[in-house]
């Protein structure tokens, strides 16, 4: 059985992209190591949040991140979303990406913001997996609680993930739209981002 530990960076990095752009679609790739059948997602590489659907665009920052993760050893293993509003459907969009994924990572993921879940007051799990099985994105039910394949590394990253929403410190999140526009902005490795959640 294949498992999956999210670590810290990657549940605070995907939750900040949603809170920055809630009125948007937003979506980035996943980074980890993987050893026989377990998985550690390490880092979590936003992509857009206007041009989600240009091709050359998502083709050049595929291969930047992809030559990033090899500088530390790790690889693409998923892709994340955050839909505007309430919806949770993976979309013609997500479905491209995460498909392109898995032609590579057979166990790839997807980790889905569900705004729902989305609360500075009382924070709970807001991403929600899924796997690829009989040539389909399924979700699995038992989210990352850790009673099945997903496991959040620190279960308390949901409320320092809240506290750090209402310091406004997710607006420091930055994504591949952004770096297009002003490329002194980090969008690979996010590492103000990083040092904020691991303090």
């Amino acid at each position: 059985m294949t498992t999956y530990l999210v670590n810290s960076e990657v549940y605070s990095k995907i939750i900040f992209h949603a809170a920055r752009y809630p009125h948007q679609l937003v979506n980035g790739v996943l980074i980890g190591k993987k050893s026989g059948s377990e998985y550690t997602l390490i880092d979590a590489v936003p992509l857009f949040h206007q041009w989600t659907n240009l091709e050359p665009m998502l083709e050049v920052a595929l291969r930047q991140v992809e030559i990033y993760s090899e500088q530390s050893e790790a690889k693409i293993l998923g892709y994340y979303q955050a839909n505007p509003g309430q919806d949770k459907e993976i979309g013609p969009i997500g479905n491209k990406i995460a498909n392109k994924i898995v032609e590579f990572e057979r166990d790839a993921v997807i980790l889905m913001v569900d705004n729902s879940k989305l609360s500075i007051a009382e924070p709970q799990i807001a991403l929600s997996p899924y796997v690829y099985q009989e040539k389909q994105w399924r979700h699995v039910k038992s989210g990352l609680n850790g009673s099945g394949n997903f496991k959040l590394e620190a279960p308390e990253i949901v409320q320092k993930t809240g506290e750090l929403i209402s310091q406004k410190k997710h607006l420091l999140v930055n994504d591949f739209d952004e770096h297009l526009e002003d490329v002194s902005k980090d969008w690979l490795g996010n590492a103000e981002i990083n040092n904020i959640i691991k303090a």
